[in-house]
């Protein structure tokens, strides 16, 4: 159903009986493209306003923990987001649920005409957006040149260059004047997607709802810089930085983007025959990327490249520009005249010979797996597919699925290779080149590279030489055909499994779900020994050394060849995932019953014929070095150094500490340590649930698994075990690598040398939710500029330990005020001063975890690894329904007067005087 209202918003409703839940959408015709700018972030913030208090809804829904809790809802059901050219809200009501529905409709109605503007609420916002901002400012460095491109090339494009000082200092009457020209109802659209019991009631309810909102008296017209980017004049730009500024990082030294104007995309988007053409583009461009790769399949070459339809992509290259092929090359050094060599050659075969028969069944049979018959029943297509008609970027005919899969179908290479000549084969309209300040080569000024690039486009080719290469068929010649190992006898096990020891002594845990609704094995095998078991002078190799070895391959495969296997399965994209920290190692990942014999292989590989390779181990320091660089925030070293004072070091650090770390990797070592960790298969217990045929799999493993090694020789199984000792408040300064205003603060209690018990855990889970629905009321109603923040609960299994934590990003003028209202947060809950209905709603929420952790896959490893007992659940829930305020006083007390205390401060230097710590 869909309509439109007298005030010009519009509706969508689309029945799906099979569902449980039903999703309203609030589609805003604005974002980040509208703002001119002196306007930047506006959009943002009044996204971040809508959640809180409004006209008719004075305490706000979001943080209103009573009123949700008596939706059967929690505040995890009401989302927003902002983008380029919409501002989304979304509330998730269970189905059937009349009451969620109007709370939900409410909300879209105060947001339509309600949002609180005033200078207070504008200003307490102001910190907030500031500490999102602050998360992500390390990254947009890395962002900064590839903007400033954008701004050179194409019309509109905003770089803004001082954002921090903006929000702190734009006039808040600016920003009630773009919520009075974009928030009009002529700009909006609810769209309602799931089980919809009654769709004229529905339309009714809306009706009724929005009656009050008023006609927009004028059409406020969209910005044009769309349609003057067709019209605009070709150009070539180079840009040159200092390395390791300030204002720049480049993960790649050289950087090179080409352009290809497409308007007949453009203009025919919205329509099926758009939705058409869509499909050919991506078959095209799947084709030519999965070919690109191919020129930087060699270690320590350093160079790669992929193309992207910009009006089509789904990332951070959509609308830059409006539409075009977009190619993007990055290289070292001394390297790029190569690369872009294999790059065209690369391109112009595409355009001059199209493609291969195999390569397009392939391709159309991917594609025709995302959008079977099974998104029809499917919230997220239909809720896609309406908003989309909604902005004009598609059709929405009856049957949609079945004319896509028909086109799907119908294309043949002379389609695509009529696409390619199409789109390729004229000059670049615009390109793009960052380079170093000191580089000197084929890039290096716009005429020596317009030459460069003229000379390789005309380059004549021969025919691409597609390697026929089936990876599965080359991982299963890894293997005789010798006689199998004879099948063990079974043993009843814990949760009605099978408990089976093969002739290594590996030990398989089998649990079959009939009816699994992943469709999915899932496969957890573990051995109880890791890094903190091996020489110390090892450890930092030994934690790294899962990764090295998948990065250098295994059996006959390199890393490229592995990665072209992942592609060509459904449920192994990412491999089997071999891991260790400080005191385990394994394999955990989820395969389809058709692949699962493939997950077999692949750890059989990866045990007993690792490759040794130093030429790939350099490639991998050099490109994790990168890669750790890039996804370092300050936040993550943060979390980095609590782990540390509080003694949590059992995994790789999540930041800049991991710098420190990867140049300790000793590659003489990885042979050694691989074999001290993974070859002693007598040490293993491998726990597999999911949907399977025991006969099948207990063969498959006594046939891969079966054959894994035993080393002749012991290793260690002892190691000290860690406890926490700190006292006092850690200081740590914020490194110069993270260009960040904000401080950070955490604190954490610790209760060592304690014995499991299943009713503490509960009491402790219980007591961290608790805690963090006090830190959600006291930032919604105390103004602290918080984005990141929280508390949670837990028992540390590897560490023997209770933990509850409390951490925030904060400015460093709220550090004080925020540590002192937090310990207030402490004592109250050690005396029970807080709402009662507050521990009810805590009670609704921990529910949803103890039942996503109420999983055979999850409790047999934690029976198996750490002799945890399995509780069913009514237990849980049992002990749940009895737990009241003085438990949870009692729980409080405990462990925060006797359990260890760990406080936590990273915070710039010239900030340091400003607290008192």
């Amino acid at each position: 159903m869909h309509g439109e209202l007298e005030s010009g918003m519009q509706y969508f409703i689309k029945p799906l009986k099979d569902q449980n839940k039903l999703q309203l959408h609030l589609i805003v015709k604005t974002g980040s493209y509208f703002e001119h700018e002196d306007e930047h972030q506006f959009a943002h913030l009044i996204e971040h306003l809508a959640f809180k208090k409004s006209i008719n809804l004075p305490e706000g829904l979001k943080e209103n923990k009573v009123y949700l809790d008596k939706l059967n809802m929690d505040s995890y059901d009401l989302i927003g987001n902002t983008g380029t050219k919409t501002t989304n809200y979304y509330f998730n009501a269970p189905a059937g649920n009349m009451e969620a529905i109007k709370a939900g409709l409410l909300w879209f109605h105060e947001i339509a005409k309600n949002v609180d503007l005033s200078t207070n609420s504008i200003d307490q916002e102001r910190g907030v957006l500031l500490q999102e901002f602050s998360r992500s400012e390390h990254v947009l460095k890395y962002n900064f040149l590839a903007s400033k491109l954008d701004t050179t090339l194409f019309p509109c494009s905003k770089l803004t260059t001082d954002a921090v000082n903006h929000m702190q200092s734009f006039p808040t009457e600016k920003v009630k004047e773009f919520y009075k020209k974009w928030y009009r109802p002529n700009r909006m659209a609810i769209l309602i997607t799931g089980n919809v019991e009654d769709t004229h009631q529905l339309k009714k309810m809306i009706s009724e709802q929005m009656r009050d909102l008023p006609i927009s008296s004028s059409l406020h017209f969209d910005r044009y810089c769309d349609s003057l980017y067709f019209f605009k004049k070709n150009q070539t730009e180079v840009l040159r930085y200092q390395p390791n500024s300030e204002e720049v990082v480049q993960t790649s030294p050289l950087q090179l983007n080409l352009y290809f104007k497409d308007p007949k995309t453009w203009h025919f988007i919205g329509s099926m025959r758009g939705s058409f053409r869509e499909i050919k583009m991506n078959l095209l461009l799947s084709i030519l990327n999965k070919r690109l790769e191919q020129i930087g399949a060699e270690y320590n070459l350093n160079v790669s490249s992929q193309v992207y339809h910009t009006a089509l992509a789904n990332n951070k290259q959509k609308g830059k520009p409006v539409s075009a092929l977009k190619i993007i090359f990055y290289s070292d050094p001394g390297n790029e005249e190569r690369g872009i060599r294999n790059m065209f050659t690369i391109l112009n075969q595409i355009r001059t010979y199209g493609v291969f028969s195999e390569e397009l069944r392939v391709e159309k049979e991917n594609l025709l797996k995302s959008f079977s018959e099974e998104k029809n029943h499917s919230i997220r297509y239909w809720d896609e597919e309406m908003g989309a008609y909604y902005m004009g970027f598609g059709a929405l005919p009856e049957n949609k699925l079945e004319l896509l899969r028909a086109y799907i179908n119908s294309v043949t290479n002379k389609n695509i290779l009529e696409l390619a000549k199409e789109v390729f084969n004229k000059f670049p309209e615009d390109i793009g080149i960052i380079v170093p300040e000191s580089y000197k080569g084929v890039l290096d000024s716009k005429n020596v590279a317009a030459e460069f690039i003229d000379g390789q486009f005309k380059k004549k080719v021969k025919s691409y030489a597609l390697e026929n290469k089936d990876y599965k068929v080359l991982i299963a010649n890894n293997f005789d055909s010798s006689a199998m190992l004879s099948i063990p006898t079974r043993q009843p096990g814990l949760l009605q499994s099978s408990e089976l020891h093969l002739r290594n002594g590996l030990r398989l845990i089998l649990k079959p779900q009939s009816g699994d609704q992943s469709n999915k094995v899932k496969i957890h095998g573990f051995r109880e020994f890791g890094a903190a078991h091996l020489d110390r002078e090892d450890y930092y190799s030994a934690l790294y050394m899962p990764k090295v070895i998948t990065h250098m391959g295994f059996g006959h495969l390199d890393k490229f060849d592995l990665n072209e296997l992942y592609s060509q399965t459904n449920t192994l994209k990412l491999g089997v995932n071999p891991y260790i920290n400080a005191l385990e190692s394994g394999f955990k990942f989820s395969v389809s019953p058709e692949e699962t014999e493939l997950g077999f292989q692949l750890i059989n590989l990866f045990i007993n014929q690792p490759r040794i390779d130093q030429s790939a181990f350099v490639d991998w320091k050099d490109s994790s070095m990168k890669f750790t660089e890039i996804g370092s925030d300050a936040w993550n070293h943060f979390l980095d150094s609590m782990n540390e004072f509080s003694g949590d070091t059992l995994n790789i650090p999540y930041s800049v500490k991991a710098l420190n770390m990867i140049p300790k990797v000793n590659y003489s070592k990885i042979k050694l340590i691989h074999e001290q960790v993974f070859a002693h298969a007598n040490e293993f217990t491998f726990v597999i649930t999911g949907d399977f045929q025991e006969e099948k799999i207990i063969k498959l493993a006594n046939k891969y698994l079966g054959k894994l090694k035993n080393a002749s020789h012991q290793t260690n199984l002892n190691c000290e075990k860690r406890f926490s000792n700190c006292s006092g408040v850690n200081v740590v300064e914020i490194p110069e690598f993270f260009d960040t205003k904000n401080a950070f603060y955490g604190i954490e209690f610790l209760k060592d040398h304690e014995a499991f018990s299943w009713k503490k855990e509960i009491r402790i889970q219980l007591l961290g939710i608790l805690a963090n629905e006090l830190l959600n009321q006291f930032r919604m109603n105390e103004g602290f500029s918080l984005y990141d923040f929280g508390a949670t609960g837990q028992y540390n299994d590897e560490l023997s330990r209770y933990e509850i934590r409390f951490v925030f990003s904060s400015t460093p003028e709220e550090l004080d005020r925020l540590r002192l209202r937090n310990k207030k947060i402490i004592t109250d809950l050690q005396h029970g001063s807080f709402p009662s209905n507050y521990l009810s709603v805590a009670k609704s929420k921990i529910i949803k975890f103890l039942n996503y952790n109420q999983n055979p896959s999850k409790m047999l490893y934690s029976y198996y690894r750490f002799e945890k007992p399995v509780i069913e659940m009514d237990k849980k829930l049992e002990l749940l329904e009895g737990i009241n305020l003085e438990d949870m006083v009692e729980t409080a007390q405990e462990i925060f007067n006797n359990g260890q205390e760990c406080e936590t401060v990273l915070i710039n230097t010239h900030d340091l005087n400003s607290v008192h710590l």
